[in-house]
C-alpha cells in the first residue's frame, strides 16, 4: 500500500522515490526479470505515467486492465498496480498476484486497510525508511523527499492487517494536538 496519486506531476518526482519504487517492485515480483505488470485502471494521469515509464525503462512489460473481460490467468500477470484513477478494487481481492495499491478510497474493498482519504496539496516533507533491512527497501536508509512540492495523495487507512510491515513513514501534525508530530505510514507491505 503506498501514498501516491495518479495526478502527481512527473516533474515533482524525486530520484530517491523512484529508487524505492524500483526496489519495492523488484521485491513484489520476486526479482523476476521482464515481469508482467498490469495497471488497473489504465494510467489516468502523470503520476501513473511516471510509474509506467519507470517500469518500462527497467524492462517490465506493462499492460492495462480491461475491466470488460475476466482477469487473465494468474501466471500471465506478476504484479497488479491499482491506481487512484478509478477502477474496481474488489476485482483483485482473491486474485493470486501481488498488488501495489494507491487507491485510498478503495483500500477497504481491497482488504488492505481501512479507507484512505484523498488529500489535496499535501506536503509530505521527508519520508524515512522504517525497515531498512527489508528487501523491499533495496538497502535504502535515512530520509528523503518523494516529491519536491505539495501534491494530491491517496492515503493509507488508519487500521492495517496484523503483521503489516511499515517500510517507510512521514510525519504530520496530530489531529488531537497539532503541536505533536505523528508518524504516518507512507509504504506498507502485507505478506501472505
Amino acid at each position: 500500500i503506498m501514498y501516491w496519486h495518479h495526478s502527481i506531476d512527473a516533474s515533482l518526482v524525486t530520484p530517491d522515490f523512484l529508487a524505492l519504487f524500483d526496489s519495492t517492485v523488484k521485491w513484489l515480483v520476486n526479482n523476476k526479470a521482464n515481469a508482467k505488470v498490469m495497471f488497473s485502471p489504465a494510467p489516468a494521469g502523470p503520476g501513473d505515467e511516471v510509474l509506467r515509464d519507470r517500469l518500462t525503462s527497467k524492462g517490465y512489460t506493462v499492460s492495462d486492465d480491461d475491466v470488460a473481460v475476466a482477469l487473465p490467468a494468474t501466471p500471465d500477470v506478476d504484479l497488479v498496480i491499482q491506481s487512484s484513477g478509478g477502477g474496481n478494487p474488489s476485482r483483485f481481492v482473491s486474485y493470486k498476484a501481488p498488488l501495489l495499491t494507491y487507491n485510498g478510497p478503495g483500500h477497504d474493498d481491497e482488504l488492505v486497510s481501512t479507507i484512505g482519504a484523498t488529500q489535496a496539496d499535501l506536503d509530505l516533507g521527508d519520508v524515512t525508511i522504517a525497515a531498512p533491512t527489508h528487501a523491499a527497501a533495496g538497502g535504502k536508509t535515512g530520509s528523503f523527499k518523494v516529491v519536491t512540492a505539495p501534491a494530491t495523495f491517496d492515503g493509507i487507512g488508519t487500521d492495517l492487517p496484523v503483521g503489516a510491515i511499515t517500510l517507510a513513514t512521514f510525519e504530520r501534525p496530530s489531529a488531537a494536538d497539532p503541536n505533536v508530530k505523528e508518524k504516518v505510514p507512507f509504504l506498507v507491505l502485507l505478506e501472505s
